[in-house]
């Protein structure tokens, strides 16, 4: 390389030095580093503290100087935020190590983000990311700056972040080897020792650089460690050491990529330093190719390596080898070529980029975790809530902030109550039986304890022992360890950072208007690591188990069903054997695409209601012995005592084979007709069937006036929506309780639902919350969202028996999936496997070969079938009016849940149906399956 022959031996040393260097310091301190960048030609900077314009600006007049362009680096784990004001700054990578694995693309977006925002100041060189496996509490520098301490999900995240940065176009760095997880002391102040075996070291610190390095990694930094198993020489230190540098990771792992020190101005390794100069020179003797942030001058460093190779010490063919890789390795970047002057016009724009913003706050949302639930949460009584925020001022905005949609009581306070305001807290909360507690934006260093307060969690404790208490903790999961105990909080989330949105996600979370979907990366007193409670178990993998080709045509498709007007928008969830293989929502709540679907939309699952509501709650009172599949249903309905549905038996209502006509319209015999229906509520009025629409409260005993005395057909198989209106007065009159309630009471709550509800407008969810189904032009007169579109369901509280039920994709996989174990979830058993045997199988009755009792165990065979041909003979589910299917298939041990509002803005034609794109689906599921 021409560069390198043009050099003197001490260009060549300097090309081997990032030095330290900061923007906001003084214009004299500016001209001191452009001086000493000018007159060493140092191969790169590392900035610090400072703001984007100004370090841009300093960026600019140093590489005027370069006669190679410089490394203009950052230790930005988070962002260039970590060191630079006024831009946006991403979580902390604990905070990442809590998204399940579905969410994990977000942490390549963000390595994207990250890399625009380098890029837009200058900077070319990111040391990030982290892959320490912190299984330490103690550990006072990595800690939350650790994806957690499963080395799967570490080595899993970490890849997906160095690639985001390297599509980013920036250079990533992988540290800090050979791991710096398990140590008490911090290497800024003194050296770790970490003593363990080889083979431990192998299993768990080294396991992410083992696996990372075939992805070729830019470059590795080496921490400042003592490990004998490594390197037996006493008081080795692993970022000098020829056994651990040379011998493991170049020639053992073969790394051929650049290897960095970590800062040799560190305690931890300025220890062994016997003289100027001395420690740069062992760096580079044990394999380093640069050295970071030198521990003396920099005219000291280069003389001290000058006079190492004149005396032979340090060979200058190893000089010349270095800066040849330096060289080379700039060139492949681009970095050899002038830079272009950044342009600091729109620089503060770029820093805090709107999708920047939108990655940063997916991340926060998906990262809430939720440890502990104790039938607390979600939350629905608003008359005994009460919120109450220990903390900063700032903290005490963003809870008033996050509560403005929520009228309840709330007080706020400092994070460490006097004994005065601890009075005034208890008096204040005295009328309230459950408090919402909002604590922490505490600080992430182990070494200050995590700015716990042992008297505040006293008082938070007398709390707990008095009332039902939920725990937001907005920060460090180790900080947990400093409360005794945890037994008496009902429910515990937490947020991991402090950060208006964190808040405002968890607050939502206690109302159930966002899923809890992290997991705890660490482990803490009171929760091993991989705690969550989640609507559904997640597949916990580095990539899809289906594969790329079948995730991208099942894309195509469903897009392609937006494109056609199908459907607005669909969210589609596939799992084998209860791990997840696909997960996406795609689409608009309508087709002007303003509301986004996503994957915790809830949907009008119209007849999926029968197997997922009502068809339960039988089962749950055929489990408890309340009733006999023989039972006339009139033994348990009085209005139907004399006619001739009284003897219809509860197994012939479940399988559809009663009699009973399929469908009456009810609503055409009252639409427009004041005296059945009213614009405003009243006494008399106060069912609610939409917006500013009332019926009159006796009109649901006129439809079961109207079943009781309709004509009954012969005994055969014809699909009835008045069969599961009955059976929901049937299990209201046994429970004692309305549907909902027993449903919520036994299966709902205890499951961890919280975007599963009838009539959810009434519960505290928005309509931007669900998807719209019909624009009802003959009946309700407007476009009918949150309220069930159903006509008989709508006339009957919402909640008829045959349809009602909103939920996400997610719940109702969960549902299933509770079915699919035999009854048990989560290891709790909320239905025998005798029952769930019973109802799943096809239930033969009066010829019909095709119901189980309450749900469709269709065959898979035929042009006409409605499952795929490789399904297996136990399949069992239901379809839904409104675009909705769900399948269980034991045989092959797949859940397959499809969402949509096809009948959005009409009904009819059904393109569903006739694009049979459910089917086309789950087909491309099975085949992704297939060997």
């Amino acid at each position: 390389m021409q560069i390198l022959s043009k050099m003197t031996l001490e260009e060549k040393i300097a090309q081997l030095l990032i030095i330290r260097i900061s923007s906001t310091e003084t214009e004299a301190y500016n001209l001191d580093k452009i001086a000493e960048i000018e007159k060493y030609q140092v191969g790169g900077v590392c900035f610090f503290k400072g703001g984007p314009v100004r370090e841009a600006i300093l960026t600019n007049r140093i590489q005027a100087v370069s006669k190679v362009p410089l490394f203009v680096s950052i230790d930005g784990e988070w962002g260039p935020a970590m060191r630079l004001d006024s831009c946006i700054a991403f979580p902390r990578q604990m905070t990442l190590g809590a998204l399940s694995a579905k969410h994990d693309t977000l942490i390549y977006q963000m390595g994207v983000e990250i890399a625009k925002q380098c890029q837009a100041v200058g900077i070319n060189l990111n040391f990030a990311p982290v892959v320490d496996i912190n299984n330490n509490a103690k550990n006072p520098v990595i800690n939350s700056r650790s994806f957690g301490e499963n080395r799967d999900k570490v080595t899993a995240k970490g890849a997906l972040y160095m690639q985001g940065m390297l599509d980013g176009g920036i250079i990533g760095c992988l540290k800090h080897f050979p791991g710096h997880g398990d140590t008490e002391t911090d290497s800024h102040l003194g050296l770790p020792v970490i003593k363990k075996s080889r083979i431990e070291l192998d299993e768990l610190e080294l396991y992410p650089y083992r696996h990372l390095i075939p992805l070729n990694p830019d470059m590795i930094m080496v921490g400042h460690l003592n490990i004998a198993s490594l390197d037996p020489a006493p008081n080795s230190v692993s970022s000098l050491s020829y056994p651990i540098i040379s011998e493991l990771l170049k020639k053992e792992y073969g790394y051929t990529g650049l290897i960095i020190t970590d800062a040799l101005e560190m305690q931890g390794v300025q220890k062994q330093r016997r003289f100027a100069g001395d420690i740069e020179i062992k760096a580079l003797l044990a394999g380093v190719d640069i050295l970071l942030l030198p521990g003396d001058e920099t005219g000291v460093v280069i003389q001290a390596i000058k006079k190492a190779v004149e005396d032979g010490t340090i060979p200058e063919e190893l000089i010349n080898e270095r800066c040849l890789r330096v060289l080379e390795f700039k060139g492949s970047k681009g970095l050899l070529r002038t830079p272009k002057p950044i342009n600091i016009q729109h620089l503060k724009a770029l820093m805090n980029d709107p999708e920047a913003q939108r990655v940063n706050d997916e991340i926060e949302r998906y990262a809430i975790t939720e440890v502990k639930n104790e039938q607390m949460l979600p939350l629905t009584d608003d008359n005994s809530v009460a919120f109450l925020c220990l903390g900063r001022n700032d903290l005490h905005t963003a809870y008033k902030q996050a509560l403005k949609d929520y009228h309840f009581f709330s007080l706020y306070k400092s994070k460490v109550p006097s004994a005065k305001e601890q009075e005034e807290i208890r008096q204040a909360l005295s009328p309230y039986k459950k408090v919402v507690i909002a604590y922490g934006g505490s600080n992430q260093m182990a070494s200050k304890g995590y700015d716990v307060d042992s008297k505040t969690v006293a008082f938070i404790q007398e709390l707990a022992n008095k009332k039902e208490v939920a725990l937001i903790h907005l920060g460090n999961p180790y900080a947990l360890n400093y409360f005794p105990s945890l037994d008496a909080i009902k429910a515990v989330l937490i947020a991991y950072q402090f950060t208006p949105n964190t808040l405002h996600c968890a607050v939502d979370a206690c109302f159930g208007r966002q899923a809890c979907e992290g997991f705890l990366p660490v482990s803490t007193n009171h929760f091993p690591a991989g705690t969550g409670i989640t609507p559904v178990k997640c597949y916990d993998g580095r990539t899809s188990l289906l594969p790329d080709t079948i995730v991208q045509q099942l894309d195509k498709m469903l897009q392609k069903g937006i494109n056609d007007k199908i459907y607005p928008g669909c969210v589609v969830l596939a799992m084998k054997d209860g791990q997840v293989l696909y997960h996406k929502a795609f689409g608009h709540f309508t087709y002007n695409a303003q509301d986004k679907v996503t994957i915790e939309t809830m949907f009008d699952i119209a007849s999926v209601t029968k197997t997922a509501a009502t068809t339960l709650a039988v089962m749950k009172l055929y489990d408890d012995h309340r009733f006999a599949l023989t039972d006339p249903i009139g033994q348990y309905l009085p209005f139907l005592k004399g006619t001739d549905k009284a003897n219809i038996t509860i197994a012939e209502l479940l399988t559809h084979t009663s009699g009973l006509t399929a469908f009456i319209p009810f609503y055409t015999k009252i639409q427009g007709n004041e005296q059945y229906l009213r614009k405003y509520k009243s006494p008399n009025f106060s069912i609610q069937v939409a917006d500013n629409l009332y019926l009159r409260n006796d009109y649901p005993d006129t439809m079961r006036y109207t079943i009781a005395h309709s004509k009954l057909k012969a005994k055969q198989y014809e699909y009835s929506d008045l069969n599961f209106v009955l059976l929901r007065d049937m299990v209201e009159q046994i429970s004692g309780q309305s549907i909902e309630a027993f449903l919520n009471e036994n299966f709902y709550t205890p499951m961890g639902l919280k975007r599963t509800s009838f009539n959810p407008l009434d519960h505290g969810f928005r309509k931007q919350d669900v998807a719209p189904t019909e624009m009802d032009k003959t009946f309700r007169k407007q476009v009918v969202q949150g309220y069930v579109h159903d006509q008989t369901s709508a006339l009957f509280y919402g909640n008829a028996g045959n349809a009602g039920l909103f939920t996400t994709a997610a719940e109702l996989g969960a549902i299933y999936q509770m079915v699919f174990d035999g009854g048990i979830y989560q290891g709790k058993r909320y239905l025998s496997e005798e029952t769930v045997r019973l109802f799943t199988t096809m239930y033969p009755m009066h010829g019909c070969q095709e119901r189980g009792l309450g749900f469709h165990t269709p065959k898979a065979d035929g042009s006409t079938s409605i499952v795929p041909a490789k399904a297996g003979k136990k399949i069992f589910g239901h379809q839904g009016f409104t675009g909705t299917v769900v399948w269980c298939d034991p045989d092959n041990g797949l859940l397959y849940v499809f969402l949509s509002n096809r009948v959005y803005p009409d009904c009819y034609p059904n393109k569903l149906s006739q694009s049979k794109i459910r089917l086309k689906a789950h087909e491309l599921i099975y085949e992704g399956l297939t060997p």
